[in-house]
């Protein structure tokens, strides 16, 4: 874990600044001051617009500061601990040569599937032995990457032992727990294709490895080559292929800046809400995460209910098994299956249920109910910088002062020449293109519709007339109701005087 008393620098013009800042650390006189976690905790759900990595801060701190994370010092044989002999699945893939980009993104429906113990894991990316796949081949750690993700710890046999091993309150959100994160393990070269979030804004530890995140600005979705497809609730996805992907096959990356960053053990980092990312392990790694909540996502999930009714319908009736397995994310196959009558009445229930929008506010009954004291755009009193207002978020010197890291942009072709490598670049690079054959008509007919019925254009002009709609009924309720009552009252039958 990162200790304090370290400013961080990039040499510049070396060959390491780029595609990932990557950090020289020299002493200084004076120790790093900690944000509080209370302002931390109003930052994150208010102020924070770009991502940031914070360095030192989960070690154990008086004034709220939690426990800390003893994890981060855990070696295998306790991670062996808490898996027990659970048996994990896993994601497999084949991994790139120097030089190679991808046409497309390694999808989950492509992927290969294996069942692990954490220890035959542990094995196997030492190349001791070979995993077999669901369906029968043999796979070895030198050509495949293998993919734990998006695991619910809560789900874990020894749970116990992380309840006392990690502290969101050294974040500002000492009301979360192990019930609340989840958990990404992974051998080098696994990845998550490029995506948003629509829910939430994102909180990330680095336990163990290093991994590389790239980020975009919401803004530049019109070089992402953004889809619904595969469809999963709350995932816009990139059709290009990130981590390593192709100019050819999507020209109009050229233009986009990627925010780039190496995350190493005991940083955090903060991915803001709808902020486009990607992720790839480049040496075995271990992350939790924690997803917050905002007031926004009242909206967003009637959005996605809109998107589901959109995707179901169009897809109602269609029997070709690949076909709609290209469509869905596997873990959206239900929606598939579902009747006319299923989607509306989902739709009904998702769209005009009353809105939420109190996500991020602990209740005051929580054990994090002192957290809210902290929200809003002011600052708790004797936080230091409380005086100057939000706008010291984007202040560099003031961010480099309690060890907060801006993530770096570059141009594109700087990227792509940073995770190609001098190597991968004297070398005759090919584009690899995996998964399903050349479409035919109805295929990529039926992708066009969807793409086009699901664009967030189609989706927002969906939402501002159904909150039209949704207020001019409530109006006409309102106004009815005083003659409702009169009728009523005089519908009741004369009272005999006494």
């Amino acid at each position: 874990m990162e200790g304090g008393g370290r400013e961080c620098v990039v040499p510049k013009g070396s060959e390491e600044e780029q595609p990932s800042a990557k950090r020289q650390c020299r002493p200084e006189e004076e120790q790093p001051c900690l944000v509080d976690p209370l302002e931390l905790r109003s930052a994150i759900l208010h102020s924070l617009k770009e991502p940031l990595v914070l360095h030192g801060y989960l070690a154990p701190r008086q004034g709220g500061g939690g426990g800390g994370w003893p994890c981060l010092q855990w070696d295998v044989d306790e991670w062996m601990q808490v898996f027990g002999d659970s048996e994990l699945n896993f994601r497999l893939a084949p991994r790139l040569g120097a030089g190679d980009t991808l046409a497309a993104p390694q999808w989950e429906r492509e992927c290969l599937k294996c069942v692990m113990t954490f220890e035959h894991f542990m094995d196997w990316v030492k190349g001791v032995t070979s995993c077999t796949t669901t369906c029968g081949r043999e796979v070895n750690c030198d050509t495949h990457w293998a993919y734990f993700d998006y695991y619910y710890l809560r789900c874990l046999a020894g749970k116990g032992r992380l309840h006392q091993a990690m502290d969101w309150g050294a974040l500002g959100f000492p009301e979360r727990g192990v019930e609340e994160s989840t958990l990404w393990v992974g051998s080098p070269g696994a990845n998550t294709p490029c995506h948003i979030d629509t829910y939430g804004c994102n909180l990330v530890v680095q336990v163990s490895g290093r991994k590389r995140w790239v980020l975009f600005p919401e803004s530049q979705s019109g070089g992402l080559a953004a889809t619904r497809i595969p469809y999963e609730e709350s995932s816009i996805y990139s059709g290009a292929g990130f981590p390593r992907p192709s100019l050819h096959a999507h020209p109009a990356l050229a233009a986009t800046t990627p925010h780039v960053v190496t995350l190493e053990p005991g940083d955090a980092l903060l991915v803001p809400r709808h902020w486009w990312h990607s992720v790839e392990n480049l040496e075995v790694a271990v992350s939790i995460n924690t997803w917050l909540e905002v007031p926004q996502d009242g909206a967003e999930r009637v959005r996605e209910a809109l998107v589901m009714f959109q995707v179901a319908s169009l897809c109602h009736g269609v029997t070709w098994v690949d076909l709609v397995r290209q469509v869905f994310n596997p873990n959206m196959l239900d929606v598939a299956s579902m009747t006319s009558s299923s989607v509306l009445n989902l739709l009904m229930h998702k769209a005009l249920s009353p809105r939420d929008n109190s996500a991020g506010e602990p209740n005051a009954d929580s054990d994090g109910a002192s957290a809210s004291e902290g929200t809003g755009d002011s600052s708790p009193e004797g936080v230091p910088g409380a005086s100057q207002g939000p706008g010291r978020w984007q202040d560099a010197e003031w961010l480099a002062r309690h060890s907060i890291e801006r993530v770096p942009s570059m141009p594109f072709a700087q990227y792509l020449q940073g995770i190609q490598g001098s190597e991968g670049a004297k070398s005759k690079a090919k584009v690899v293109v995996e998964g399903e054959e050349e479409e035919c008509g109805y295929s990529s007919d039926l992708k066009l519709l969807i793409d086009a019925f699901t664009d967030r254009r189609v989706i927002d002009a969906l939402m501002a007339a159904l909150d039209d709609k949704i207020e001019a009924r409530e109006l006409r309720r309102k106004a009815n109701a005083p003659a409702e009552r009169l009728v009523h009252h005089s519908a009741q039958p004369a009272r005999v005087s006494q």
